[in-house]
């Protein structure tokens, strides 16, 4: 007798997907032009993603087969996944606003499946019902820019809605347009005060959540790097992502910091990474939210997957806040002429950008973190201060280098499947591009501070509410449950979500 399914035999989707994703890569790196095909839109931006979704997919399911086994509820779990996984490679591709709008709302119901499967769990159905909630309203504000397109440009299609916009002028249209795409990305992406829910989504099965945190998050970042030639001609939008995407920032990094179980900090890493990548969208750094994305996507996975591992044995001391912020300094500085020659001779520079100034300021920070690292403690010899020394400066001269290459690369890349955006500039432009900036200084100076041992008494209580994300989450989900009771209340029937 043929043996029942139990839904392992569902493997063969994703794994199809991906090979057929790297087929699209590389008819894409020798066709740059986009193509269409059933439906479909090819080209070297959905190419990409749509390999990152199905091949984290794949591994995915993998996992969950092995993770899973022997669980009752297991074939329920891997059907979900496959149809999660198949939509959301759908809506890397799709070149309809009905595909694309389909395939989004199959994705969060996907979710909103594999998210109950621990329904014993009294929480689940809590986290579930906020999730929902979310989910719905990610869907009307797609559904509202897709009608706005329909209205003002008569367009359905992704391709023509881009080319329109582009050529549109200035007006309520297309500012409107944008702004609710930029919306339903924000609510996709968990970006605060929308976000309570994506940590909690831990209590999920692990290979849940790295499905969700490596692939399906990313949707929003995706959505606008789609339509960006449209997003570059609203300043409204720019600072709007660059303000939420900076405040997840503030709000995640440090939760992310002080959790206790590595699930959670790993969770809430992603709605920073997120806001990160939506600033960076936010600056018409596109090219970087798409190796940002693609970068944060398989990093997340692979974390996730080992997220059961004993982690690493780390060193208890930590410099002290006037050393930390000295080292800061300097590593930010030394790494500026290199920074500066790296873009130069790249051509990453495209005049003086507010964007791309930022983005440089923010890889020199990075270089200073660096130096706090590797020279933060003391060394008990001359010879082993000396090598750390070395690596210090060798990372003030690689990092930019690295940096400066690889967006150069990304920029080669999407190019073809991009028209030149207009030179970004005014007065939006520099307030988008100073609130990340001054996040990212707070942050460090805030680390260095809070590792400080003298410090660390005072800076326990700030801490502890971090751990909470200062609990921005933990209100508006109060509030989704309010809404809920009271819907319940009201509708007859609505007993669930």
């Amino acid at each position: 007798m043929p043996r029942p399914a139990d839904g392992t035999e569902l493997r063969a989707v994703p794994a199809l997907l991906a090979a057929v994703s790297a087929g699209a890569v590389a008819w894409a790196a020798l066709h740059p032009q986009p193509t269409a095909i059933a439906g479909l839109s090819v080209d070297r931006v959905t190419a990409i993603v749509a390999l990152v979704v199905s091949g984290i997919g794949t591994v995915t399911f993998g996992y969950a087969v092995r993770c899973l086994e022997g669980h009752a509820r297991r074939t329920g779990f891997l059907r979900a996944l496959a149809v999660t996984v198949t939509a959301a490679w759908l809506l890397s591709l799709a070149d309809s606003f009905v595909l694309l709008v389909s395939a989004w709302l199959a994705v969060g119901l996907g979710v909103d499946r594999m998210l109950r499967f621990s329904r014993e769990r009294p929480r689940t159905h809590v986290i579930a019902r906020r999730k929902f909630i979310m989910s719905r309203c990610g869907d009307a504000l797609l559904v509202a820019a897709a009608a706005v397109a329909w209205t003002s440009w008569g367009t359905a299609g992704v391709a023509a809605t881009v080319a329109s916009a582009s050529a549109a002028e200035p007006g309520p249209a297309l500012t409107w347009f944008v702004l609710l795409l930029c919306a339903a990305a924000l609510v996709k992406c968990a970006q605060a005060p929308f976000h309570g829910w994506l940590p909690e989504t831990v209590e999920a099965p692990t290979p849940f959540s790295a499905m969700m945190h490596a692939g399906i998050v990313n949707a929003g970042g995706a959505l606008l790097i789609r339509f960006a030639p449209a997003v570059a001609r609203v300043p409204e939008a720019w600072v709007m992502l660059s303000a939420v995407g900076t405040a997840s920032i503030l709000v995640a990094a440090p939760a992310a910091w002080v959790q206790a179980r590595a699930k959670a900090g790993l969770a809430w890493s992603t709605v920073s990474q997120m806001g990160f990548m939506l600033v960076q969208c936010g600056l018409c750094a596109f090219p970087a939210a798409l190796l940002h994305l693609v970068g944060h996507g398989t990093y997340k996975a692979w974390a996730f997957m080992r997220a059961g591992e004993v982690p690493a044995r780390v060193h208890p001391s930590s410099p002290t806040f006037r050393r930390a912020a000295v080292l800061l300094a300097l590593g930010t500085i030394t790494s500026a002429p290199a920074l500066y020659a790296s873009a130069l001779a790249l051509g990453v520079l495209h005049g003086i950008e507010p964007g791309e100034l930022a983005l440089m300021t923010i890889v020199a920070l990075a270089s200073g973190q660096a130096w706090v690292a590797w020279l933060g403690t003391p060394r008990r010899s001359a010879a082993a201060t000396a090598r750390r020394i070395a690596c210090a400066l060798a990372c003030s001269a690689l990092l930019p280098a690295t940096a400066c290459l690889a967006y150069a690369a990304a920029d080669a890349w999407v190019e073809p499947s991009m028209p030149a955006r207009p030179a970004i500039g005014g007065t939006w432009a520099w307030v988008a591009a100073a609130m990340p900036v001054g996040a990212v200084v707070v942050l460090a100076v805030m680390h260095a501070w809070a590792c400080s041992p003298r410090h660390r008494a005072r800076s326990a209580p700030l801490l502890v509410h971090a751990m909470s994300g200062f609990y921005v989450g933990i209100t508006v989900g109060r509030a989704l449950d309010r809404i809920h009771a009271f819907l319940r209340g009201a509708l007859p029937g609505a007993t669930r979500a």
